[in-house]
């Protein structure tokens, strides 16, 4: 499960699986620059450990 917080501590995303072949959590999120936000990675239900790999690609703005 990954989530992105605002930095007011709102949820601005969330994903647990990002489909049904896999369990890996993908976010796609617009963030405005200068502001602080949180990304919380953990599992679905709050049980259960293991590792991970977090990756944050900027994408190229839209018009």
């Amino acid at each position: 499960m990954v989530r992105l917080l605002g930095s007011d501590g709102s949820l601005l995303g969330e994903n647990d699986d990002a489909n049904y072949e896999t369990t890996n959590s993908i976010l796609v999120s617009r963030v405005e620059p200068g502001q602080d936000y949180t990304i919380r990675v953990g599992s679905y239900g709050e049980v259960g450990a293991g590792r991970f790999q977090l990756k944050v690609i900027p994408l190229r703005p839209v018009d």
